[in-house]
């Protein structure tokens, strides 16, 4: 039975009890217990106390041999929750049952209702306690009206009960049913004295709570307004200094706007041809150029660094080449609205700022973009040309320009190539050549055809160094191969070669390299040679730059030209700021410089007297890559810068 602590119905039928009392304690640990099956054993009493039993409800004693009611009649008061009562006893036991226990609702399957019906009938068919009461209560209201005495009312109470306790005494059937009758009357009348006590301590708890808090809102409330009264007090002091610091700062700040008005005015009365761009430009141009002089202010810029704090975006190198190619599609068409606007162009870390402006506008996203394009270009810097061309550029190592220079290397070795095709194969048509040429670009080269492209585009000093790294190239990839496993796809291969592969293979054995891991030795090799041809110039450029902004002003840009030729006039000096800076916009780029003296960096390579010299041979190497005709492509940046100078020449 342990093994089911809240049960609520437990049955010992037909196990041969013959007492209670060694089980009624291990009944009573059951808590929730409503409905006790005993029938079908050898009982004969029932314990005196069961009152253990707190909810039982359902009793059943069928089939015991119960032969004196006094031995059961005590177990069964001590039952406070019985209601549903079976037990086999005589009819005359049965009906002192029925009398006494009056909480029952059943009795041996007999409703409740009728049973208050014999109750009632054997109490008015009881001749002694129908004549008896009838008397004792006729006495009692006489004895009650006469008496004004309390000592002696109270005397005349205590008789009238004496008397019915005698009468009653001489039958046990009245006597129970009026013992039950006065424990009743006598429980309710003190629950109702109860009750009364209760409600009207109660009553006076409340009263005496609901003064104290009465008195504790009224307090409360004079307390919040008077809070409120010093709050609002100081609320308005606090407005009105307010106020008052907001009224000096927008003092301060028109000062400032009208400062910044006055500057405007007199650089619009140096230059009116200025002033009417001005007055004709669209807003969206005024805001990027509000941008722009932001981005020149030095606090402007220390907000919005070259290298930002790191962000939480990583950029694959794919994403990272597209959003350089639309910042470069982006810097072209805003370098066409400076140009027809007669404003200054921005350097590229300038626009990269600008174009994130545009595309995003928070400043949040902004610097975030911004840290992930710069982490991106640090890290594919090795990895890719393109990638390194624009992270120098964006810190003014190398010019803007540059990069058509490496776009025209490409195009300029897919032309050598085709050329080289169709010579060697003469017979075949232009579309078989323009498939073997796709096939090369998407695959590798031979040997025979890298060397001839190497060999027409530089001199000779410059071919060895090329070769030597194409070979080196091969190498590296021939070791990263060896330590790769076998896919097994030998044969698949093999199988989509061309016979006039197989015809390479025999001239020149297996020594091919990737097309595109040699266009990488190309431009990683030209890249080299123009860092070197531009590290003078860089130092110089930076002595000058004042607040590192990649941006010169009319007295920097004077001093950077008297520096690199100490001879020259003022007009000449002159002649080159009407060049470069035509509107007077005080805004001359890295790029800009690099492109108008190009010609003079030139000629700077063969000056002892000009910038500090590395070594005579490094010097004879910058010679070699821009503008002597000891390499065949070397003239090809030169003349690009020509004919960028000569186009801005002809807007003019």
């Amino acid at each position: 039975m342990h093994n089911f602590p809240d049960a609520t119905e437990i049955s010992l039928e037909s196990c041969g009890l013959t007492t209670l009392d060694e089980v009624l304690p291990d009944l009573v640990k059951f808590r929730n217990l409503k409905v006790l099956r005993l029938g079908n054993n050898n009982l004969s009493s029932l314990p005196g106390d069961m009152s253990g039993l707190q909810k039982l409800e359902y009793l059943d004693l069928t089939n015991n041999p119960f032969v004196d009611l006094e031995r059961i009649m005590s177990g069964l008061f001590s039952l406070p929750s019985l209601k549903y009562l079976y037990i086999n006893l005589d009819e005359k036991d049965e009906d002192d049952i029925i009398v006494s226990l009056t909480n029952l609702e059943s009795f041996n399957g007999t409703h409740a209702k009728n049973l208050h019906h014999l109750s009632r009938d054997y109490l008015s068919l009881h001749p002694d306690f129908s004549q008896f009461s009838s008397t004792v209560v006729r006495e009692l209201h006489e004895k009650v009206d006469r008496e004004n005495d309390p000592l002696k009312f109270q005397t005349e109470l205590l008789n009238s009960k004496h008397a019915i306790d005698a009468v009653s005494k001489k039958d046990k059937k009245l006597s129970s049913l009026m013992l039950l009758m006065k424990q009743c009357y006598s429980g309710l009348l003190e629950d109702c004295f109860d009750v009364m006590f209760s409600v009207n301590a109660d009553y006076h708890k409340k009263m005496i709570q609901m003064q104290k808090d009465l008195d504790h809102a009224a307090a409360e409330t004079l307390e919040k307004e008077s809070a409120e009264n010093e709050n609002a007090k100081k609320w308005l002091a606090e407005r009105l200094e307010g106020e008052k610091e907001r009224l000096v700062e927008e003092v301060g700040w028109l000062r400032a706007e009208l400062e910044k008005q006055k500057n405007r005015l007199r650089q619009f009365q140096l230059n009116r041809q200025k002033i009417s761009t001005q007055v004709n430009t669209s807003p969206k141009q005024l805001l990027q150029q509000s941008m722009k002089e932001k981005f020149n202010d030095p606090s402007t810029k220390s907000k919005l660094p070259l290298q930002p704090i790191k962000s939480n975006k990583t950029l694959s190198l794919r994403q990272t080449k597209e959003i350089i190619d639309e910042i470069y599609a982006s810097k072209a068409k805003f370098d066409q609205k400076c140009v027809d606007n007669k404003l200054p162009r921005e350097t590229m870390e300038q626009h990269l700022y600008t174009f994130l402006n545009q595309k995003y506008g928070l400043k949040n996203l902004i610097l975030d973009w911004a840290s992930a394009i710069i982490q991106a270009v640090k890290k594919f810097t090795s990895e890719d040309n393109d990638v390194a061309v624009f992270g120098k550029i964006l810190r003014n190592e190398i010019d803007e320009e540059f990069r058509f220079v490496q776009k025209q290397l490409r195009e300029t070795v897919a032309e050598l190539l085709r050329v080289y095709l169709k010579g060697k194969y003469s017979r075949k048509v232009d579309g078989e050549i323009q498939q073997m040429l796709a096939q090369r670009m998407s695959g590798s080269l031979n040997e025979d055809e890298w060397v001839d492209i190497i060999k027409y585009m530089y001199n000779k000093e410059d071919s060895v160094n090329v070769i030597i790294k194409v070979n080196e190239g091969i190498r590296q990839l021939r070791a990263k191969k060896s330590r790769r496993p076998n896919t097994g796809n030998s044969s698949s291969n093999s199988s989509s070669r061309t016979p006039d592969d197989d015809v390479d293979d025999d001239d020149k054995g297996a020594n091919k390299i990737p097309y595109v891991e040699f266009l990488r030795v190309l431009l990683n090799f030209q890249l080299r040679g123009h860092e070197r041809f531009l590290t003078k110039f860089v130092r110089l450029f930076r002595q000058f730059d004042a607040d590192k902004n990649g941006i010169l002003n009319e007295l920097e840009f004077r001093h950077l030209l008297l520096h690199i030729n100490p001879h020259r006039t003022e007009e000449n000096i002159e002649h080159w700021l009407n060049y470069t800076d035509p509107y007077n916009n005080q805004q001359i780029t890295f790029s800009e410089c690099v492109t108008f003296l190009s010609a003079d960096l030139v000629k700077m390579m063969h000056d002892k007297k000009g910038l500090e010299d590395d070594d005579a041979s490094e010097q004879d190497h910058h010679h070699h890559h821009h503008g002597t005709p000891n390499m065949k492509q070397q003239q090809l940046y030169v003349d690009h810068r020509e004919e960028v100078v000569e186009d801005i020449l002809d807007q003019e």
